[in-house]
């Protein structure tokens, strides 16, 4: 058929779809982890994290989207129609504070950066990599926005 890295799954039985017992599991520690991804490529890890970060971590604006949809739903009867929630939605997206973007996107995300880049400080240790890394703090005022 041409295709290749293809899986099959016959049923939900456990036994077709188990993982070989060298793959690598969450609770190994970090030096076995880094044992036995040794010989994956730089862009196979990026992939897995892309992955990692596409399925769990969710953007900024979703904590926007929340906002709007709740004050939407508080104000849902029975009887809304279509229309009415269409027109809710817009009065919405209309009136929102400027400081609940600055605080759901803006400042949100600026949390998120620091705490990412302070578990990497953490857990990271650099030397095991062979590539020039610059390592300098984050700057405590990030106000700029590309």
């Amino acid at each position: 058929m041409g295709k290749t890295g293809v899986i099959i799954a016959l049923d939900n039985a456990s036994y077709h779809k188990g993982s070989p017992d060298d793959t690598p599991k969450g609770t190994w520690s970090k030096a076995r982890l880094v044992e036995a991804s040794v010989s994956d490529y730089k862009t196979q890890i990026w992939d897995q994290v892309k992955r990692y970060v596409k399925e769990h971590v969710r953007p900024p604006i979703e904590l926007l989207w929340a906002y709007v949809k709740g004050g939407v739903g508080r104000r849902y009867t029975v009887s809304t129609t279509f229309a009415d929630v269409r027109e809710q939605l817009d009065a919405a997206f209309n009136t929102i504070p400027s400081d609940v973007i600055y605080n759901c996107c803006i400042e949100n995300s600026k949390t998120e950066v620091r705490r990412l880049d302070a578990y990497i400080r953490d857990e990271c240790d650099f030397s095991d990599f062979d590539v020039d890394i610059d390592i300098s703090p984050l700057d405590d005022d990030i106000n700029t926005i590309a």
